[in-house]
């Protein structure tokens, strides 16, 4: 997977990262890394899309040991609330 891929190149550069699992608002459950920058803190980083992390992320674990701490059983219904 790209994630685990970009977590172990950053560690590797002397970064600090870990993996975030969610959803993507409309789609479906993913996995994305987060990097710790100094001066910025964590920054999530879809290497899958190779783009940043927006509000389309919705996070609801991280795992800094690569062990998944649960099992998605079914897929919620995420709806944007209108502004």
């Amino acid at each position: 997977d790209f994630w685990d891929l970009f977590i172990s190149l950053c560690r590797a550069c002397g970064l600090p990262a870990r993996q975030v699992g969610g959803w993507l608002v409309g789609r479906s459950g993913h996995v994305w890394a987060e990097v710790y920058l100094a001066g910025e803190g964590w920054i999530g980083v879809d290497p899958t899309a190779a783009a940043r992390c927006d509000t389309e992320y919705v996070p609801l674990w991280v795992s800094e040991d690569g062990m998944i701490p649960l099992v998605y059983l079914g897929v919620p219904v995420i709806r944007k609330v209108p502004a």
